[in-house]
């Protein structure tokens, strides 16, 4: 689980740096790249790459941290 969120931070990092230098939410720019409408640069990939991988972890973060019943 340390790994995860290890991971989750670094992630998160670079996506910020991504978001910073764009002006744009991850959020608004999956939607557009999604749509075609930014391009296909090395960036938008890399960053659209971070922004699956973040999603993720997210998820099995989440699965792991239920409490079992």
């Amino acid at each position: 689980m340390f790994e995860l969120k290890k991971n989750l931070r670094e992630l998160t990092a670079k996506i910020e740096q991504f978001e910073k230098q764009y002006l744009m939410s991850s959020e608004k720019f999956s939607e557009e790249f999604n749509a075609g409408q930014l391009g296909d640069s090395a960036d938008f990939i890399e960053w659209f790459a971070y922004y699956d991988m973040q999603s993720v972890l997210l998820k099995k973060i989440g699965i792991l941290d239920k409490p079992e019943r």
